[in-house]
């Protein structure tokens, strides 16, 4: 007799989780990355603005990553906002 065991596979409904950062952990994550604090309250005004979900609609699961995303993207748009100087500048 072969004994062959079947998996069945059930999806359990997901439970909708509220997935907002506390303000004050995301003020630390930005301080440890070296940002100021008026980007940590971008950052939340506009996400919470979007009730903490993605530009497809769909909530966001892992506001750490969103947030390295917001932190390259302001490092980015400031280096073209402020090009380094490639001419010494001479003192007397």
């Amino acid at each position: 007799m072969n004994h062959c065991h079947i998996f069945e596979y059930r999806s359990f409904p997901r439970k909708s989780i509220d997935i907002r950062p506390d303000p004050a952990f995301v003020e630390i994550y930005f301080k440890q990355r070296g940002r100021a604090a008026d980007e940590v309250q971008s950052f939340l005004a506009f996400y919470n603005a979007n009730d903490w979900k993605t530009a497809t609609g769909l909530p966001i699961v892992n506001w750490k990553k969103v947030a390295n995303d917001w932190i390259w993207y302001c490092r980015k748009k400031n280096k073209l906002q402020n090009p380094i100087s490639l001419t010494p500048s001479y003192r007397n």
